[in-house]
């Protein structure tokens, strides 16, 4: 029998998530201070390869495996534009790794019955369906592929369960080296040069793992700290990032995180250290910080076009809705842009620089309508809309729920399904609402599976 005395000095030991965590942070730490010395993509490297080598050991590690596909999924904006070279590759690395642990893990994906997955897996036999009516089956290829994977990020989640350290962990290795990566690559002249819109789902995808981690350790009030802080500074690098439409994802984060923290000496601190952060960073970022309100401005301003307000995106979306309308089932999977450049001007209604030139519609869903017509719309906005009503009806994480369909709705009005960003907070969503009871049992997926 242990004494009183021997008890109450007694400390449960380390989560073992918690030990390579910190190791991950500090690796971080070491790759991109030496950027400046090894350049920024040789440190983008190191950190890939240290997020593959994670997941790879969280096939029997689930654990770290998390930690590993939260790293793979944060850096890979950025890994597909420095790193991989040479066509098809180029964009699927990560996609292939995926199709691998899909098919190792196949029985666990079969014996998958929440709303969720069952419509998303109808959704992508219509495009499967669709693609045989398609111009393009390249992209239409290239675009289911994108979706798909979401069920190998989905074995990640599912193996690790409820375990909130293992969600804690990853959020904050991601925060820490998205808000380190932002530095580095808004201050390291060899790191510029990507497109605004998809730079951003860098630090993005990390606030995403802040936001899913806070609703299994929002009554931890430290934890929840190092969560609002990560969030911050990562809300500053989308928003000088100059992407409207990221921001107002980053923005609702920012308030489900608000929603779900169970201490409001907490919530004020974040929104007072949040709002210092962001000050005193933008004002070491001027320029950036005046191209950002001069965007947000510009959409907001009357006089100009609404052409122009949406950077040619109002012209997209007349376009897919008279594709729609004129095949109402769809042209085939992959087939928006060839439809788009038989359109031309439409009689002078459409006046975007592009048209006439195969354009992709930079909006999921204008590309579902367009491209699988009434059956894909109904099925993948019963798949974005089934999180809320889900997350409802069982009780479990309301505000998970909230987050995925909000999230989801807003940011595919701008994107399309390229974002490893999106089916990560998809997959981490479904295990979240799809449990009730979880706290009885961590490990138990009940009714997920």
């Amino acid at each position: 029998m242990i004494s009183y005395k021997k008890a109450s000095t007694y400390r449960q030991p380390k989560p073992e998530v918690e030990t390579w965590g910190k190791f991950f942070i500090l690796f971080s730490i070491v790759s991109w201070g030496l950027s400046p010395v090894i350049g920024f993509k040789n440190a983008l490297t190191i950190l890939t390869l240290g997020g593959y080598i994670f997941a790879l050991i969280g096939l029997r590690k689930p654990s770290l495996g998390l930690i590993g596909i939260s790293v793979l999924c944060t850096l890979d904006p950025m890994t597909r534009v420095y790193l991989l070279t040479g066509g098809f590759l180029r964009w699927n690395t990560l996609n292939y790794w995926l199709l691998l642990v899909m098919a190792f893990s196949f029985p666990l994906l079969v014996r998958l019955i929440n709303v969720q997955t069952r419509l998303l897996a109808f959704f992508l036999v219509i495009m499967g369906i669709e693609l045989l009516f398609s111009q393009s089956i390249g992209n239409g290829l290239q675009h289911t592929l994108g979706i798909l994977i979401i069920f190998g990020i989905l074995v990640y989640f599912i193996r690790v369960g409820y375990d909130p350290d293992a969600f804690y962990w990853s959020a904050v290795v991601c925060g820490w080296m998205a808000g380190l990566g932002g530095l580095v690559y808004f201050t390291l002249p060899s790191s510029g040069g990507m497109n605004p819109n998809a730079w951003s789902f860098f630090p993005l995808t990390a606030i995403i793992s802040a936001s899913l981690a806070a609703h299994l350790v929002s009554d931890q009030k430290r934890k929840m700290a190092t969560l609002y802080i990560c969030t911050a500074v990562n809300v500053v690098w989308v928003f000088l990032s100059g992407s409207r439409g990221d921001l107002s994802v980053a923005i609702v984060c920012v308030i489900v995180l608000l929603l779900i923290g169970k201490n409001m000496s907490t919530r004020v601190l974040f929104l007072f250290v949040g709002a210092l952060i962001i000050l005193i960073i933008t004002n070491q970022f001027d320029a950036l910080r005046q191209n950002t309100i001069g965007r947000i401005e510009r959409a907001l301003d009357p006089n100009y076009s609404l052409l122009k307000r949406t950077n040619g995106r109002s012209d997209l979306i007349k376009a897919g809705w008279n594709i729609f309308l004129n095949n109402p089932m769809g042209v085939g999977t992959g087939g928006f842009a060839p439809a788009w450049a038989e359109l031309g001007t439409m009689e002078g209604e459409l006046t975007f620089r592009y048209v006439g030139v195969e354009f992709q519609s930079h909006s999921g869903w204008i590309k579902v309508i367009a491209e699988n017509g009434i059956p894909g719309i109904l099925l993948f906005g019963g798949f974005v809309l089934s999180f809320t009503i889900t997350a409802w009806r069982k009780k479990s994480f309301p505000t998970a729920g909230l987050l995925v369909s909000s999230f989801l709705t807003i940011a595919l009005m701008t994107t399309e399904f390229q974002g490893k960003g999106l089916w990560y907070l998809a997959a981490g969503g479904i295990v979240l609402i799809n449990q009730p009871g979880w706290e009885q049992n961590p490990r138990n997926l009940g009714r997920l599976i």
